[in-house]
C-alpha cells in the first residue's frame, strides 16, 4: 500500500516483488529515493535494447550495465575486459551431475563477492523446469542454489525479457523482484529505470563513497 501511495515507491510496485528484497519503510527511512529519469534516459537504454520483440532485449548485455548503470569492467569477473572468474564461485553437484557457476560475479569494494549474474542463453524460460542441462530445477531455482551454495546472497538472473534481482541467503526465505527491460526504454517504466539505478548502481555497489549493496541488504533485515 505504502509503495502505491508514496511516488518515490511507485516503482516498487512495478517490478512485483515477491518476498522480501526491498522494505518500503526502511527506504524511505533511509531516504534512498530513485532519481528522476527522463527522455534522454529511456533514450540511452533503448540503444541497447533488441530493436525487434522477438529473442533477447539485450543482444548484448554488457554495454548495458556498463553505460547505464556504470558497472566497470574491473570490478565484474567474467565481464568483457574484466579479471577471470574464481573456481571458488563454481559448484558441483555430484549427485545430480550438474556444476553451478555464474556469468559474472562484482567484487566487494573491501574484497569478497557481493553479487553474482547469471545470463542465459536466448529463449531460455526461467520458471521452466528442465529448461538447462543437467539438474532439472529451474534457472531461477539454480541461481538462489547457487547464492546459497557460495554464500553470496545477491543475484542477478537476466533472460530474454527480464532481469530479476534475486536476494538468497542462507538459511532465510528468499525474494526477488523482475525488470521488464523492454519497458524500461518506455515513458512509463522510468519509474522502473529509477528503482534500478537506484539498487544496482555504481554508487550502490560501493564504488563511490557512501554507496554499497549494504543498504540495501540493511534495509531486508530491518523490515
Amino acid at each position: 500500500m505504502g509503495a502505491a501511495l508514496d511516488p518515490n515507491l511507485e516503482w516498487l510496485g512495478h517490478v512485483q516483488p515477491t518476498g522480501l528484497v526491498v522494505a518500503p519503510a526502511v527506504l524511505s527511512r533511509y531516504g534512498l529515493v530513485p532519481e528522476e529519469q527522463l527522455r534522454a534516459d529511456g533514450d540511452a537504454v533503448a540503444e541497447h535494447l533488441n530493436e525487434s520483440d522477438e529473442g533477447p532485449a539485450l543482444p548484448d548485455p554488457w554495454p548495458f550495465f556498463a553505460a547505464i548503470l556504470g558497472w566497470e569492467a574491473c570490478f565484474v569477473a567474467g565481464a568483457p575486459g574484466g579479471p577471470e572468474l574464481p573456481d571458488e564461485l563454481s559448484v558441483t553437484l555430484p549427485e545430480i551431475d550438474t556444476t553451478l557457476a555464474p556469468t559474472w560475479a562484482v567484487r566487494e569494494p573491501d574484497g569478497g563477492w557481493q553479487m553474482l549474474v547469471r545470463i542465459e542463453a536466448p529463449g531460455v524460460d526461467p520458471d521452466a523446469r528442465g529448461a538447462l542441462e543437467g539438474w532439472e530445477a529451474t534457472p531461477h531455482q539454480r541461481l538462489e542454489r547457487l547464492l546459497r551454495e557460495t554464500g553470496v546472497p545477491t543475484g542477478l538472473l537476466l533472460t530474454d525479457h527480464h532481469l530479476r534481482l534475486v536476494h538468497a541467503p542462507r538459511g532465510e526465505t528468499s525474494g526477488w523482484l523482475a525488470f521488464p527491460l523492454r519497458e524500461l526504454a518506455s515513458v512509463g517504466g522510468r519509474p522502473m529505470l529509477g528503482g534500478l539505478k537506484l539498487l544496482l548502481n555504481k554508487a550502490r555497489l560501493g564504488r563511490v563513497p557512501g554507496g554499497g549493496v549494504a543498504h540495501r541488504r540493511k534495509a531486508a533485515s530491518e523490515a
